[in-house]
């Protein structure tokens, strides 16, 4: 039997559908059932006699993993983000170098084992999710998808089809319209923001469904984080302090705080060149003692402690108006009362840039806000009472939807994948880019 796949795979999240019904698929861990697969990584080594032996989880077995292993592992979350970036050639994961494809391949192997009533065999075809635009300044869609195709054909997939994340969005959406409508999607995820515009018509019983057009930019709940870790946790860490240098005091560089406020980059300090030089910058800082917890967060793989307290701090703040942050730093706690206002106006650049991209949508096809007669929101950072508020204010005259934020994407994807006209509503090949094949680095 053929089966045509639609997955989400997601910087904070993957998801996976199949026509029928577009139903996410689904994994079940202990007791647990669930459809939103944390895209994230654990790599750790086994011992057997004299031999070492790589092994790997994903999704939550990945933290699970991380949590039991404390320092002894190599953790990657937000790997997405690396997907469109040339300059991203590999990491070393105990003494091997692995490519992008090979961080892809592995997570997807781990993914598809654990999904249930799925066989990754009976694939024949996949329908896969990208931004508009992907974040990074360098960012080139063309090597995303060539690296995308290597990890899928190394698990037998040749036939890959790209689709816009707001256009499968927006295909979930339009399928309970029983009238007339022009279409606003926005998917507000954790690395990109896109949008789309749609218009849908029936007329003597026939579907008429136009895309309008679509825009996007690399901004997003990621982003909002990073605003948090800057003026709240990377100070404790040494940002904005001072090492001497030749009879004068000088700034300890930004760029190992912005780093480390990045996801994706984050997973990545924990090597020798790196710790090398944050022990050396240590040993002339005037604060020494906040040098030191920073080396020890990245030896201890802490970027998960740091990006649950995170999370858990802007569910708290979309629900009451201050929520405490608490987080351990090496040698100290971190706890302090965070204001909604406060958090607000870190991330009203991000807003704004958000809204410009937004606009741009409406721009391109000529139409005003006004002209939109459905809104509809979807993607995690989409819950955040700032950014709802955003689209609120632009579409007064129409009551924003919202609904399945973390499936949509996956279940609009599903069902383009059966539709007669599949192609119309792919996205058109980027060119050529240059690609490994994808290895396994485990086992």
């Amino acid at each position: 039997m053929s089966t045509v796949l639609g997955l989400d795979f997601g910087t904070t999240n993957t998801v996976g559908a199949l026509p029928d019904g577009g139903a996410p698929l689904q994994f079940r861990m202990g007791d647990v059932a669930s459809s939103v697969f944390r895209t994230s990584l654990c790599f750790w080594r086994d011992r057997s006699g004299r031999e070492h032996t790589t092994r790997a989880e994903a999704g939550p077995w990945a933290i699970d993993m991380l949590l039991k292993l404390h320092d002894g592992g190599r953790f990657f979350q937000s790997i997405k983000t690396h997907a469109a970036s040339p300059s991203f050639r590999g990491t070393n994961i105990f003494g091997r170098s692995a490519t992008y494809e090979d961080l892809m391949l592995t997570f997807l192997e781990r993914y598809f084992e654990k999904l249930e009533d799925f066989a990754p065999a009976d694939v024949t075809s996949v329908v896969v999710g990208r931004p508009v635009a992907y974040s990074g300044a360098t960012a080139q869609a063309a090597v995303a998808e060539t690296r995308y195709r290597s990890a899928f054909a190394a698990l037998g997939i040749a036939d890959v089809h790209f689709v816009f994340e707001p256009v499968a969005a927006a295909y979930y959406f339009i399928q309970r319209l029983q009238s007339d409508a022009v279409v606003f999607v926005a998917d507000l995820g954790g690395g990109t923001s896109d949008f789309t515009l749609f218009r849908f018509e029936k007329t003597a019983g026939a579907i008429d469904i136009r895309p309008l057009g679509v825009s996007g930019i690399g901004i997003a709940g990621d982003n909002l984080d990073q605003r948090i870790i800057a003026n709240l946790v990377a100070p404790e860490l040494g940002k904005g302090s001072l090492y001497r240098s030749f009879g004068k005091e000088l700034e300890i560089p930004g760029s190992y705080f912005l780093d480390m406020s990045r996801w994706n980059a984050l997973s990545l300090m924990r090597n020798e060149k790196t710790i090398y030089e944050l022990e050396k910058l240590q040993r002339v800082a005037v604060e020494p003692d906040k040098l030191g917890r920073l080396i020890d967060f990245i030896e201890m793989e802490r970027a998960y402690d740091l990006y649950k307290a995170i999370s858990d701090l802007k569910t708290a703040l979309s629900r009451q108006e201050i929520a405490p942050l608490q987080v351990d730093l090496g040698d100290m706690r971190l706890a302090k009362e965070v204001r909604r206002r406060d958090f607000e106006g870190w991330i009203e650049p991000d807003l704004d840039r958000i809204a410009t991209a937004a606009d741009e949508v409406l721009t391109g096809a000529g139409l005003a806000a006004e002209a939109v007669t459905k809104v509809f929101l979807t993607g995690g950072t989409s819950q955040i009472p700032a950014v709802r508020q955003l689209f609120a204010d632009k579409f007064r005259h129409v009551a924003i939807e919202t609904g399945d934020e973390l499936v949509s994407i996956a279940r609009g994807l599903a069902l383009i994948g059966k539709s007669p006209d599949l192609e119309t509503w792919c996205v058109r090949e980027s060119g050529a880019a240059e690609s490994a094949p994808a290895r396994r680095i485990v086992g």
